[in-house]
């Protein structure tokens, strides 16, 4: 019934990367001591690392009950909720988490995360760039900064946010989001150019074929339907990407309509 020695037990399963192992020694704890916050704490951040995120959930709760202004059990218990696609429910933690320590880059990166998946872009974005001023460069965040900037219709900083992320993690992600962010501001040779990147770095990325027909379908229409090569390949890049995921009604609705 010691509570202490669960802990250290827990603590180095964790560290071996046994999570299961982990959990059960921190929920015994948590068994033993109910009020313990460490017990509490822990046993939710290793249900957390199992990817069981409705039960991480409830024992953060209990964690917070006992200690409410603790950063990281705000700051996880944001996490887990975004994990379990509840941004409501995160952005109250995600809030408090800044409110706790306001230099933190992660705890500014979750929130801008709630942020954005509430559709709150220019809020959003606010928050990523003040993630981004508090921590080294990261390509994820960098990635969602473009992402908001991008909901938000500033495409001009979009393509200047991905241009630098292209240049030090040029990933099939950066580039199709470049090429999205060059097809809003009309810049069409650039944006097919980023796409075809995309492709070039993964085959199998099929929002990046989508870009690549969108784009040379546009170009058949405005050359008053008379590029048929255009409209051939656009049509091919739209069959290599049903064949990598078939769930787009919208890109199959396209290839009824053009491919008559």
């Amino acid at each position: 019934k010691l509570t202490v020695a669960y802990l250290r037990a827990g603590d180095i399963y964790r560290e071996q990367g046994d999570y299961a192992a982990a959990e059960r020694r921190y929920g015994s704890a948590a068994q033993v001591e109910p009020a313990s916050f460490d017990a509490q704490y822990l046993h939710g951040l290793a249900l957390q690392l199992l990817d069981r995120y409705s039960d991480a959930v409830r024992t953060y709760i209990r964690a917070i009950i006992i200690n409410p202004r603790d950063f990281n059990a705000n700051l996880n218990l944001a996490t887990t909720y975004l994990q379990l696609g509840e941004p409501q429910q995160a952005l109250a933690y995600a809030q408090r988490a800044v409110e706790l320590d306001p230099k933190s880059s992660a705890a500014r990166s979750n929130l801008g995360a709630a942020y954005s998946a509430l559709d709150r872009h220019a809020e959003a974005v606010t928050e990523y760039l003040q993630a981004l001023e508090l921590a080294p460069l990261s390509g994820p965040l960098l990635l969602n900064l473009a992402n908001s900037l991008g909901r938000a219709g500033r495409y001009e900083e979009m393509v200047n946010t991905l241009d630098q992320l292209t240049r030090t993690e040029p990933t099939a992600v950066a580039y199709e989001r470049l090429g999205a962010g060059h097809f809003y501001l009309r810049k069409y040779p650039e944006s097919l150019a980023a796409y075809r990147k995309a492709v070039e770095i993964d085959p199998n990325h099929y929002p990046a074929w989508n870009g690549i027909g969108v784009n040379l379908m546009n170009h058949w229409i405005f050359s008053d339907q008379r590029d048929e090569p255009a409209r051939q390949e656009a049509l091919e890049a739209w069959r290599r990407s049903v064949q990598i995921e078939r769930n787009q009604p919208k890109i199959m609705e396209l290839l009824g309509r053009y491919q008559r």
